[in-house]
């Protein structure tokens, strides 16, 4: 088998130093926690094959770092914790985040005429987010946005669904003019001979039917309340020209959807969340864009109040999991986790109970992230006005189906808000530090990371799709997903998502907490039409660009000595990684 190289790194002795160097530069150097590191660097044999303790670099790194100190060149910072989430910035209504002029940076989109917050953080820390005008009209009353590049240009265009309050209800289409300008493509939308819902709780970006190109699927809901719902809907794109109605499903009052080919058959799935105790679905897609329900059939019964659910796999076994959000008044069915039991299980679900999470009543919108870095996916629920004053709340993932309520600790003291908008949550990587952070109650809540977690590694991929060798993957690699074998934390997976919970959206690029393992990792990319991809010698700690494979070429890729940008922490301050492309 031939292998596709990433390049031949020549390191000088002095870079050792330097990298050895690094790794003793911490903001927390009291004197257990400086033996601990210098304990790990000694028996950590698999970075030095043969030798019986430090290298010949560390050492003498070390003996650098004493003069450093002695001198006052080093100065050690202190040795109190930065414990807590700190909110950064308000006023931002933002719900979905993505790259939208591909300067490495995610930016923020919300349902509004002047929903869109460009990046500045390297420029302006102290406020990391710009606001860009009333640069979309066609925004107003619409209850979510969501990013996908639906023409396959490089660039992600917005889509949202306006509400009927103004009597012009419909989807409308935003297309990013390579990310200086956008163009109202409301026109794209084909006429569907029906009249328009009234509103729509949620739309995601998934190309139903395989060919490439993004479509959409709209949840049905009602208004007024509680008439009917309307049909949930999917518009099918025509090759990235224009969007037609090509299938209309059930009345069952709709909320959140997501997708997941949880049975990696190479197609997307889509789980939709119904509200007032109708059924939920779980379409199963055959490939062409056909799809059947099989929520009972599959492990997933019941008729509760659901929300905004998410999908994720909770117990680091390859397979995507469920938290079903159920609104969960007394008396009403709790929320629950599914497990998928995998190939083994014939991919159907297991239910595992709330797991602590049932006394969040109203709870809303479920999203997903891990925020600590430790390797295992958390949970973060807003809850839906309306009800007192409820707070959102996070649940840290401790393993093995155990979740620890830790809402108060990580300073994270949001509400759910009056307006819609604002009572959204999403997770992004904003400052590129390889931490988490989230935009909830109005505002961006910086992750303190490596303050709290110094040991904690990282891995941020963003994948770009293209010809692949089975088919077309759509520019924004929705659907892809890539698995970590991780010693210790069992396989890492996660899935390129447009669209989760109710009305949101996480990044679009990959997000991998590595715990404290710090040797490079091998990646498998199950790209969204069944192409399989290794790449192999991956370093930590860096935010790497991946595209699919062109037909025809291997899809085994060796890194070797691929390096991630350092950690570098001077005095307190931290150099953050910045994008990388692997060819």
């Amino acid at each position: 088998m031939n292998f596709v190289t990433c390049g031949t790194v020549i390191v000088s002795r002095w870079m050792r130093v330097l990298v050895s160097l690094s790794r003793l530069m911490t903001t927390d150097w009291s004197a257990e926690n400086l033996l601990r590191r210098l304990m790990a660097h000694w028996e950590n044999k698999s970075k030095y094959p043969g030798s019986r303790g430090c290298s010949p670099d560390f050492s003498f790194a070390l003996r650098c770092a004493v003069v450093l100190a002695v001198s006052g060149l080093f100065q050690p910072g202190p040795q109190a914790r930065a414990a807590n989430f700190q909110k950064v910035q308000s006023g931002i209504v933002g719900s979905a985040w993505g790259d939208v002029n591909n300067d490495g940076w995610s930016d923020l989109i919300g349902p509004s005429t002047s929903g869109l917050w460009l990046n500045v953080a390297e420029s302006n820390p102290g406020t990391p987010f710009a606001n860009q005008g009333e640069i979309f009209p066609s925004f107003s009353h619409a209850f979510n946005i969501v990013l996908g590049d639906y023409n396959n240009d490089g660039f992600l265009d917005a889509m949202g669904y306006r509400s009927g309050e103004l009597g012009d209800s419909g989807p409308r289409l935003y297309t990013n003019n390579e990310g200086t300008s956008w163009t109202d493509h409301r026109d794209k939308f084909l006429p569907t001979g029906t009249s328009p819902a009234w509103v729509h709780r949620d739309i995601i970006w998934v190309d139903v039917n395989g060919d490439g190109y993004l479509d959409n699927y709209i949840t049905g809901w009602c208004e007024p309340w509680p008439v009917p719902g309307d049909n949930d809907m999917i518009y099918t794109s025509n090759a990235g020209e224009t969007f037609s109605n090509t299938w209309n499903g059930p009345r069952y009052k709709g909320k959140g959807v997501t997708h997941v080919d949880f049975d990696r058959d190479g197609d997307q799935d889509i789980f939709v969340s119904n509200y007032w105790t109708a059924r939920n679905n779980m379409w199963l897609n055959d490939g062409s864009g056909g799809l059947t329900d099989v929520a009972n059939e599959y492990g997933l019964p019941g008729k509760a109040h659901t929300q905004g659910s998410a999908v994720g796999d909770f117990n680091n076994d390859g397979d995507f999991d469920i938290y079903v959000s159920n609104f969960a008044h007394p008396g009403n069915q709790p929320p629950r986790f599914r497990e998928n039991l995998g190939a083994a299980g014939d991919y159907h679900f297991k239910n595992r109970g709330p797991r602590g999470t049932e006394g969040v009543e109203p709870q809303d919108t479920a999203v997903l992230a891990d925020y600590n870095n430790d390797g295992r996916l958390d949970l973060f629920i807003t809850v839906s006005p309306g009800y007192g004053s409820p707070k959102a709340r996070l649940f840290r993932n401790d393993g093995d189906w155990n979740f620890t309520n830790v809402t108060s600790s990580v300073g994270l003291n949001t509400k759910s808000s009056s307006g819609g908008a604002e009572s959204k949550a999403a997770w992004g990587d904003y400052d590129n530090d390889g931490f988490m952070d989230l935009v909830a109650d109005g505002g961006v809540w910086k992750n303190p990371g490596a303050a709290n977690w110094p040991d904690h590694h990282y891995l941020k991929i963003k994948l770009v799709g293209g010809p692949g060798a089975k088919s077309l993957v759509n520019g924004s690699a929705i659907g892809s997903q890539v698995r970590i074998d991780v010693p210790g934390l069992g396989t890492i997976t996660r899935q390129v998502e447009g669209g989760t919970g109710q009305s949101v959206q996480n990044d679009l690029t990959l997000h991998f907490g590595l715990g404290t393992h710090d040797s490079p990792v091998d990646l498998e990319i199950f790209w969204a039409d069944g192409t399989e991809q290794t790449v192999l010698g991956v370093g930590v700690d860096q935010f790497l660009t991946i595209a699919i494979p062109e037909p025809g070429t291997v899809t085994l890729t060796l890194c070797g000595l691929l390096f991630g940008l350092l950690s570098l922490r001077l005095r307190r301050r931290i150099t953050r990684s910045s994008p990388k492309t692997l060819t």
